[in-house]
């Protein structure tokens, strides 16, 4: 996950996401593993959320949701204006 962590290429994650699904079990990890491979960007609400590309003033992230353990349950994007 070098190029996910590299300020460099935030704006190209949007095409990282399938190779990153394939590659790691996100649902069923903890929270804290999840961090250790992607780094802390947002926690809110019960979701860690990457900034993955920007349109026109539209901003888009990946997030994952997760239980009050920490277990990841499931991921999905979200569109902020």
């Amino acid at each position: 996950m070098e190029k996910w962590n590299n300020a460099n290429y935030t704006e190209l994650r949007y095409f990282m996401i399938d190779d990153l699904e394939r590659e790691y079990p996100l649902i069923g990890m903890r929270k804290e593993e999840v961090i250790e491979i992607l780094g802390k960007e947002s926690d809110y609400d019960h979701s860690l959320c990457y900034h993955i590309r920007s349109v026109s003033i539209d901003s888009y992230q990946y997030c994952l949701s997760y239980e009050e353990n920490g277990t990841i349950t499931g991921t999905y994007e979200t569109c902020t204006n």
